[in-house]
């Protein structure tokens, strides 16, 4: 039976409150009126590398022993996967780990109010999560742990290079990589990772970090 709409909204009222109720219809009223796009995002910079260390790593011989030959082996051979430039999604076939798009990008919002958008980006199964799960930077984990390792820099070049893709080519809030604030935060917290693990890299220049530093504040 369907219920009338006053009483929906009621049910929903109940079962959410009035706090959150109130904070997505901000949220709705803000993408129809346009107010996402005319707010221009801070655009702050720094001049200095992330230095604070947020994660306890395991030693390189605490590493080998978790991993074993085995584990050490399939790590090493899916890194140099990544840096051939493929990746594993969702555990299937190696596919290219590409960051640029052949059309121009939308602001976040544009995606939200019209969906069809999206069709430009071709994505497999009509399934976001397989366009979103390379810009995740599950794979900067990969290498991460590749490197404390091998210590090899080819490991930590590889990040940078992906990383300097993705932030040449997706700009703050343009594109479908912005649209889902969860992304954005588990995107945020491997660049953390990524550029505690790799600051003993001689390819870790100051200029390369302070630009990760300066991708996490804007």
């Amino acid at each position: 039976m369907n219920l009338p709409r006053f009483q929906i909204a009621i049910k929903v009222l109940r079962q959410l409150g009035l706090n959150q109720v109130g904070l997505y219809t901000l949220y709705k009223l803000g993408l129809k009126t346009g107010y996402f796009k005319r707010v221009k995002s801070r655009d702050i910079r720094t001049n200095h590398p992330i230095s604070t260390h947020l994660f306890s790593l395991p030693s390189r011989d605490q590493l080998t022993q978790i991993l074993g030959e085995e584990g050490q082996h399939a790590l090493l051979t899916e890194a140099d996967e990544i840096v051939a430039g493929k990746i594993h999604i969702f555990d299937g076939e190696p596919v290219e780990l590409n960051f640029t798009f052949d059309h121009p990008l939308n602001h976040w919002s544009d995606y939200e109010t019209n969906p069809k958008l999206l069709t430009a980006f071709k994505i497999p199964f009509s399934d976001i999560k397989f366009l979103w799960e390379p810009a995740r930077f599950g794979w900067a984990f990969i290498l991460g742990r590749a490197y404390h390792l091998t210590r090899d820099e080819g490991y930590a070049l590889a990040f940078w290079k992906h990383f300097d893709s993705f932030s040449e080519s997706n700009l703050p809030n343009m594109g479908p990589y912005w649209i889902n604030g969860q992304e954005v935060a588990i995107r945020l917290m491997a660049l953390l990772w990524a550029d505690q693990v790799f600051e003993t890299a001689a390819v870790s220049s100051p200029e390369r970090r302070t630009r990760l530093a300066s991708s996490v504040v804007s």
